[in-house]
């Protein structure tokens, strides 16, 4: 229900097809990287996210700042079992994100 008329509504006959946006991905993550000041981080990452959206493109944009990155492949996500890896394998630290990536 729309309570206010902050918009003008379109006559659906004249809505044409929509249209598939490629190559999206790339410009957020080009955007995003285009804001950060250090760029030769050189951390040692686990990333843990059930996405895999959400995983590829954390991926992406920590490679590109200079980070080794270890992804977290178990369909569960057991974080004393991801502490002990980081322990073990000596990475700097670990990052978990959520399926929607809000926290």
């Amino acid at each position: 229900m729309f309570l206010r008329e902050d918009f003008t509504r379109c006559d659906p006959r004249k809505l044409e097809k929509a249209s598939k946006a490629e190559g999206y991905m790339n410009y957020y993550i080009l955007e995003i990287l285009k804001n950060v000041k250090v760029h030769n981080m050189k951390f040692k990452i686990v990333l843990c996210a059930k996405s895999k959206l959400v995983r590829d493109t954390a991926k992406s944009i920590l490679m590109d700042l200079g980070c080794e990155i270890k992804v977290w492949n178990q369909p569960d996500i057991i974080l004393s079992e991801v502490s002990k890896m980081i322990k073990d394998n000596n990475f700097d630290i670990g990052i978990y994100i959520d399926e929607l990536a809000e926290k």
